[in-house]
């Protein structure tokens, strides 16, 4: 039981260790996966707004070709309306002249506006690189330390008084090697003991039951009509050996137990020194333990030198 209770402390305080353990690399797995959601969200949107601008120059180009469709209409018109009238083709002059010239303020004007929301987006896009970079470094940073931090507590776990804590495991084995080796002496001495318990109660009961053919053979004399009764006699001295033989043997058994008693006592002696010695030793296993959970929770909480 001393063992048992022992295996369980120990693999109690070892499992706090591992849960604190896996608690801390948790945590920082899921700010790792919070920042790599964020960064992508961004990207997302960044590519939302140049998909937008990209849409916005495409119809911009739509215009302007729809523009030159209609110049080379008027153009056309023009070539045909100098074989019928001057006139008409001063008036298509001038009109082709007037649309060129609001083409050429509405191309200036869209290719202003253009360059406006192409410089726009390009300084955006290039804060937002620089800011995604920015990002990246950091969530490389913050990588480098987490893979710092799990290879420290790894090495919490794996070295941190690994020799101190070899020993006393060795310790504990041997004291719970002796507990079981005492526990099934007094297991032997016990039943030795009830054993020979069984054979007084026994003999007792003989005693008694002999005592008793005693008196009822007492009541009557040997002597019987002024001669002995041989036969009466020698049954008298019979159950006097009896008697004196089952006398003998109870102090036999008696002596028995009482050496029991001492063997069990002295198992008993034995058992509290071993018992002493194992709760020593737990008490120096929990304390390496604690140890090495405060060293991960220094780590974790980035206070380790």
């Amino acid at each position: 039981e001393g063992a048992e209770r022992s295996n369980t402390a120990i693999l109690m305080v070892q499992e706090d260790a591992k849960e604190a353990m896996r608690t801390a690399l948790d945590k920082l797995a899921t700010t790792h996966e919070e920042q790599e959601a964020e960064l992508r969200a961004e990207i997302k949107l960044m590519m939302e707004e140049r998909d937008s601008a990209l849409q916005d120059i495409a119809l911009l180009q739509s215009e302007i070709v729809n523009q030159q469709s209609a110049i080379e209409e008027t153009n056309e018109e023009l070539d045909a309306a100098q074989k019928s009238s001057a006139i008409r083709i001063l008036r298509l002059a001038t009109s082709s002249m007037l649309q060129q010239n609001a083409l050429n303020e509405a191309l200036q004007s869209s290719q202003a506006e253009f360059n406006t929301r192409l410089q726009a987006v390009q300084e955006q896009a290039s804060t937002t690189q620089e800011s995604l970079e920015h990002r990246i470094m950091d969530m490389e940073d913050t990588i480098k330390s987490y893979q710092a931090q799990r290879k420290l507590v790894q090495d919490v776990l794996l070295s941190h008084n690994r020799d101190v804590l070899l020993r006393q495991k060795a310790k504990s084995r041997e004291v719970l090697s002796h507990l079981d080796a005492i526990g099934a002496e007094r297991q032997t001495l016990q039943d030795k003991r009830r054993s020979a318990e069984e054979k007084r109660d026994s003999l007792e009961n003989q005693i008694r039951e002999l005592e008793a053919n005693i008196q009822q053979h007492s009541q009557t004399s040997s002597l019987q009509g002024g001669r002995i009764n041989i036969a009466h006699a020698r049954k008298k001295r019979a159950l006097d050996e009896a008697y004196d033989i089952l006398l003998d043997k109870l102090e036999a058994n008696r002596e028995e137990l009482c050496s029991t008693d001492e063997g069990l006592k002295e198992v008993m002696d034995r058992k509290e020194i071993q018992e002493e010695r194992r709760k020593e030793t737990e008490r120096a296993l929990v304390e390496i333990l604690l140890d090495q959970i405060k060293k991960v929770m220094q780590i974790h909480n980035g206070t380790l030198a």
